[in-house]
Order: C-alpha cells, then sequence, then structure tokens
C-alpha cells in the first residue's frame, strides 16, 4: 500500500498468510529465505529517497526495489515514512 501527498510518501507492506510460508513456527517474523525473490515496488520518483521505518526506526536510501525479507526481518508489518 502506497499514499503519497506532494513530495512525502508512506509505503505500508504486511505478511499476509504467513503460517503456510516455510520458516514460520511460533514465531510472527517468518524467515529471510522465504521471501526469496519478493520485492516491494517503491514508488517511481521514491529512488534516491531517504526512508525511514516508523516501528522498528531502520533508515536507509531507496535504490530501487526493497527486498521483502530485509523490510519485515523485525516485525510482520513495515510502515515507511518516505522523505
Amino acid at each position: 500500500f502506497v499514499r503519497g501527498h506532494g513530495n512525502d510518501a508512506a509505503i505500508v507492506a504486511v505478511t499476509r498468510l504467513a503460517a503456510h510460508l516455510p520458516g514460520v513456527a511460533e514465531q510472527l517474523v517468518v524467515d529471510r529465505p522465504a521471501w526469496e525473490g519478493t520485492v516491494v515496488l517503491p514508488p517511481r520518483n521514491a529512488s534516491g529517497r531517504v526512508f525511514h521505518n516508523a516501528l522498528t526506526g531502520a533508515a536507509g536510501t531507496i535504490a530501487g526495489r526493497i527486498r521483502a525479507g530485509d523490510l519485515l526481518a523485525a516485525l510482520p508489518v513495515a510502515v515507511l515514512e518516505v522523505r
């Protein structure tokens, strides 16, 4: 899910049906290998912009596709603020 306003954007990614993925036992987080080849496509104008994960505090710069395994490594949901 992506929402934009002016130059800012919010990207929300949520794990869906995680219980059916390999690497899931009694935990909320899906192991990275289960996300192999899965990516989140940010808005075209987000490349090179700074993001901040509002839930984990992680930050970085968007450089094309965002690997789901990286995005969902700490929690089964991510809320990125793109500035």
